[in-house]
């Protein structure tokens, strides 16, 4: 019994481990060489799927059930979803990726940098834990390099695809910190990708 427990519980570390995956879609890394700051940005798509549904679908099954369990909360929840991209999601990802690429800032608003990297969410998997059950939560990106004041420029796409997030004790429990953890990977996993690849 112990040994499948064992075996399972390494099955599921090397599932995760396997699930991200980074790629260059369009251009070429070699636009960033040469730079050494970069003006930030973050979009959610216009199509932006949550689990298996639209974001807006989500959104009302979501509050939904919370009104049930206590009435008038739902608008709340509605307002922390949102609330949860500047506090917990774009931060994150930053953080990590400016700890990750060396001698390279990445900061909102930067009047010096020539380019701006777009981090436009395409997916996101909520997750869930409820003591006795959890699923880690994750995050597509699109990442896009354009001239700083032409956005419309893709000059460089790199998909990062199934960046898992999860988190120790109290705050698995909740949705924005556990997916501020899958964007914190993303952020991680795209400066080690850039690092190696030398992009700079």
């Amino acid at each position: 019994m112990k040994r499948n427990l064992l075996l399972l519980i390494a099955v599921l570390v090397m599932t995760q481990l396997q699930a991200q995956k980074i790629k260059v879609t369009d251009g070429k890394l070699t636009t960033l060489k040469g730079q050494d700051q970069f003006d930030i940005t973050y979009t959610y798509d216009d199509n932006l799927k949550v689990g298996k549904m639209t974001e807006d679908k989500y959104i009302s099954k979501k509050m939904a059930e919370v009104e049930e369990d206590e009435p008038g909360r739902g608008e709340k929840w509605r307002a922390m979803w949102y609330e949860d991209r500047p506090v917990h999601f774009e931060p994150k990802f930053m953080q990590l990726l400016n700890q990750y690429v060396d001698d390279v800032l990445f900061r909102p608003g930067l009047g010096g940098a020539q380019y701006m990297i777009i981090v436009n969410t395409i997916f996101i998997e909520p997750g869930f834990n409820v003591g006795v059950a959890r699923k880690n939560a994750s995050v597509d990106l699109e990442i896009m390099i354009v001239p700083v004041g032409n956005q419309s420029e893709v000059l460089t796409r790199i998909m990062i695809y199934g960046a898992p997030g999860r988190s120790m004790g109290y705050g698995d429990y909740d949705v924005g910190i556990r997916v501020g953890e899958a964007y914190a990977k993303a952020g991680k996993e795209l400066g080690r990708f850039l690092m190696k690849k030398k992009a700079f």
